[in-house]
């Protein structure tokens, strides 16, 4: 059923000759590379083949049929293949030149064209002044890509950077060129219009001239010559802008040349200067693009404004409206395309460019209505600058065969299959009007053009021209007709739960669910009202979709279907309610144990993912609480973290959406032991083998597990406090039992106990004694699984080092403790010394002189003898005895030092000295 409300637009025509039109500006080239190519049914695809990168101005010129001939920085030219043209280069423009180029055809010759070229005003050093020059291009020459073939005549000696160009006369063909220079032709001081004509003959050198006073110049030396120059599509009006000294309207004749009524229009914005400007199709609202004019590279500190003009209000200057403002752009041209629409070039400073371009959609309208769009056409790889080509304004001249109710204006027409529509011009009586249809003349010649019950077959590009009076220039109208199919859709139901707390029939609904059942069609939108009279009124259509809720248990709703040409079909679509329960199985509840002990938060993740395969035959989606079940929002999905104890609500669904039941189940999160058993060691003494381990109280039950050295386990004990009789790893595991919800389960938590081996140390025969010396010592050597210490005294001190300096002489005992409580082990040992001197006075002390550490245990056979200083032996010392008592033969011998000699037991021996006092 075809529902589509026309909403017509305004096709656009041409008040030019029929050799020109619109397929001459079918191709942009501009920018860093960048490129567009204009449709024929309205689209515009961005291309990517240009060789041309500017920061400013630039040209570009098609055949009638939109096929590409060249294009310009206004120094060099690129024929249709993207290649130089020969003697293409070194031409009068700049790239630094606002405009620096327009291309015009030569009338009556379809193989010539004329490059006009600004030069840039800037002074830099190395860089003249050229002025307005021409060049000529012969498209026959160079296999008919065209050549240069003659270059840079010269027109004036010095210009601003503006130029445009509009159709003087429709049957010659004539065409203005303009440009605006001082009154001589050399200062800088810029006052006057250049109109010169180019006609079947070529280009008349003898320009018509407008001269105007009272323009502001910022710099008394020169005007500003920054800024754009444009003709309004019907020839009436022109705008220029220059930038620091301002923005100017005038009217222009072209019949004449002439431009006058010149109008300042002061700009009511903090980027006040002007740069770019444009008129729109109907002529009716001026375009400017400002911009702050700070440094050309400072792309944080510029800002730009778009503004909009009204030249049919009484106070053109008090229109003003601002459509855009921003920072970070700096300033740009506007061109109208062939489309209807005008295009902004887009750049954040004079240096950097800008992947896209902005569109005012429609231009005819006035304010926000025009609908301006910023960063609306994406340049792919290329970039947009300052610049765009300018062409002859009158190509954009339309009027209207697509008429509607509003002020909109198109030159497209998108009807449905089975629609009829009316094309139609003004009706004037005398005139005649020839209608084509994709080149081809159709036999209607009145006002209009039925296009009745409308196929597929009726698309395609309308045009109409339009006779007045002989010898008027003809009006050209255009509608590029588009017939679109309607959708095919397809009547279908819902069916919901009823789980709004009670059995009526009364629940919510998610009508999009029933979007893909109703079409399978992409680029369409669909629309629910509650019944086709609330369609067919024009009423609102239903609205949260995602949440209705039906008026009744048995409902029908009224879906529309409309695709992207505005064609609409209709379906119906049951709503059914559910009260019956989904059927599945016991639905068991969830446990987790907690997962953060330490923050006295009952907490763990569930996955919900997983437990959705418990739900197998539905679509189970799940929800926190009932309300967000009912519309369907907040739904859960994934590892998610939960506290204690949460009621889930699962609804479950058919393949189709269609809600099978509601069940609900339990994420029970249980407490869990958080076993923290403090650092200790826990030593076993293999003389000993018998050691209690210890665990906290208040567990439910406890695991000790044995570790071997294959990291197998195996459970020991069961008991709080087992008892071990080896060393090696244990691991205890407590837990919590938790018997709720009909279910009986555990949380645990282990450590692992190290469990160290000692013993009690072994001294061995290899223990060293050092004596005879004046420093003796004693090295223990002691073996054995344990950490030892050791002392000469059995109560202590106790020392870490098995070494032992300056012993005394004598008999003592060797004590070997282990630091953990397995035992102390001891033994004997003798340390030989002697004394350095005696004194047998019989007071008790000193009396006898012997060797000091010698026993019937150790070094039992010693001998030791006694010489004189002479050597004469005095006596042999039993190690047994007193010692020698300073006697010979019962004669005191005298006080003086004597000799000894030691042979030990042993094998060693020994000579030394020692001194008898009196």
């Amino acid at each position: 059923m075809n529902l589509k409300a026309l909403a017509g637009f305004i096709c656009i025509i041409f008040i030019i000759p029929f050799s020109y039109s619109q397929g001459e500006t079918s191709n942009w080239y501009f920018g860093e590379n960048a490129g567009l190519r204009f449709n024929n049914d309205g689209t515009v695809s961005p291309v990517t083949n240009g060789q041309l990168n500017t920061r400013e101005g630039c040209a570009t010129i098609s055949d009638a049929f939109g096929n590409l001939l060249f294009y310009t920085d206004g120094i060099n030219v690129w024929n249709s293949n993207h290649q130089l043209m020969p003697n293409g280069t070194g031409l009068y423009g700049d790239p630094s030149s606002s405009q620096s180029a327009i291309i015009v055809p030569q009338p009556d010759n379809e193989n010539m064209y004329f490059i006009f070229t600004v030069d840039t005003s800037v002074n830099l050093t190395g860089d003249p002044d050229f002025g307005f020059n021409y060049s000529v291009v012969d498209m026959t020459r160079d296999n008919n890509n065209g050549d240069v073939t003659s270059k840079n005549i010269n027109l004036l000696h010095s210009c601003t950077e503006k130029i445009s160009a509009v159709v003087k006369d429709c049957f010659s063909g004539s065409i203005w060129v303009m440009t605006f220079a001082a009154n001589d032709g050399i200062s800088e001081i810029a006052d006057t219009f250049y109109s010169f004509e180019v006609n079947a003959a070529g280009v008349n050198t003898t320009p018509v001239k407008s001269t105007f006073s009272g323009i502001t110049t910022e710099d008394p030396a020169r005007t500003d010559a920054r800024g754009y120059l444009k003709i309004s599509p019907d020839g009436t009006k022109a705008a220029t802008a220059h930038v620091r000294d301002g923005l100017y309207l005038y009217d222009f004749n072209v019949n004449t040349g002439r431009f006058s009524n010149q109008q300042k229009l002061i700009i009511n914005t903090a980027n006040n200067f002007p740069y770019g400007v444009e008129f729109s199709p109907n002529n009716q609202f001026l375009y400017v693009n400002t911009y702050n004019d700070i440094p050309v590279n400072s792309p944080g500190q510029n800002s730009s404004s778009l503004l909009q003009f009204d030249l049919f209000a009484s106070d053109i200057e008090a229109s003003q409206v601002i459509l855009d403002e921003r920072v970070d752009l700096y300033r740009g041209a506007l061109q109208l395309g062939s489309n209807g629409k005008v295009y902004r070039a887009l750049s954040p400073s004079y240096d950097t460019g800008s992947n896209f371009l902005g569109i005012i959609n429609n231009p005819d309208l006035p304010g926000t209505t025009s609908d301006y769009q910023h960063n609306a056409l994406n340049l792919g790889s290329r970039r947009s600058s300052q610049g765009l080509p300018p062409f002859i304004q009158s190509l954009f001249n339309k009027v209207d065969i697509i008429k509607s109710s509003t002020s909109t204006t198109s030159s497209i027409l998108d009807l449905c299959i089975g629609e009829s529509y009316t094309l139609q011009a003004e009706n004037i009586p005398g005139a005649t009007y020839v209608w084509m249809k994709d080149g081809t003349v159709l036999p209607n010649t009145t006002y209009s053009l039925e296009i009745n019950n409308a196929t597929s077959a009726d698309s395609g590009l309308y045009e109409m021209e339009m006779t007045v009076n002989p010898g008027d220039c003809p009006t050209i109208g255009e509608a590029a007709v588009t017939v679109y199919d309607l959708p095919n859709v397809n009547n279908t139901s819902l069916t919901a739960c009823d789980f709004l707390g009670n059995s009526d029939g009364i629940t919510v609904f998610n009508l999009a669910d029933a979007d893909h059942l109703i079409t399978n069609e992409n680029n369409v939108t669909i629309e629910y009202y509650h019944d086709l009279n609330s369609y067919n009124n024009g009423d609102t259509p239903i609205t949260g979709i995602d949440e209705y809720i039906n008026s009744d248990p048995n409902q029908t709703l009224v879906a529309v279907v409309t695709n992207e040409g505005g064609c609409s079909s209709i379906a119906n679509i049951d709503l059914i309610v559910n009260t019956a329960a989904a059927g599945t199985a016991s639905i068991p509840h969830y446990f987790n144990c907690d997962e953060n002990t330490d923050d006295n938060i009952l907490s763990a993740h569930f996955d919900l993912n997983e437990i959705a395969g418990d739900f197998s035959g539905f679509n189970s989606n799940f929800y926190q609480n009932l309300d967000d079940l009912s519309y369907e929002e907040n739904p859960l999905s994934g590892n998610l973290l939960f506290n204690h104890k949460t009621t889930i609500y699962v609804k479950l669904e058919d393949d189709d959406g269609n809600c099978m039941g509601v069940e609900t189940f339990t994420l029970m999160v249980d407490e869990k032991p958080n076993l923290n058993i403090p650092a200790q060691e826990n030593i076993i003494c293999l003389n000993n083998p018998s050691l209690t381990l210890n665990a906290s109280a208040g567990y439910d039950r406890y695991a000790w597990y044995y570790i071997n050295q294959n990291n197998e386990e195996t459970l020991i004990s069961a008991l709080q406090n087992p008892v071990i009789n080896q060393a090696g790893n244990y691991r205890l595991e407590v837990s919590y039992i938790h018997n709720d919800l009909g279910t009986t389960r555990s949380c645990s938590d282990s450590e692992i106990i190290t469990v160290s081996a000692s013993d009690i140390a072994t001294i061995t025969g290899d223990t060293q004694i050092n004596d005879l010396s004046s420093e003796n010592s004693v090295i223990v050597i002691a073996q054995g699984e344990g950490d030892y210490e050791y002392s000469l005294n059995e109560d202590g001190p106790y020392q870490e080092s098995n070494v032992f300096e300056n012993v005394p002489p004598g008999f003592m005992t060797i004590y070997v403790r282990d630091k953990n409580g397995c035992g102390v082990s001891e033994k004997e040992i003798a340390v030989i010394g002697y004394p350095k001197f005696f004194t047998p006075n019989n007071d008790g002390m000193n009396d006898y002189w012997n060797i000091q550490g010698l026993s019937e245990i150790f070094q039992q056979n010693t001998d030791i003898l006694i010489f004189d200083r002479f050597g004469k032996l005095i006596t042999r010392v039993l190690p047994t005895g007193l010692g020698w008592n300073g006697t010979f033969n019962g004669k005191i011998m005298p006080a003086t030092d004597y000799w000894f000699t030691l042979q030990l037991s042993d094998g060693r021996n020994f000579k030394g000295h020692f001194t008898l006092k009196r």
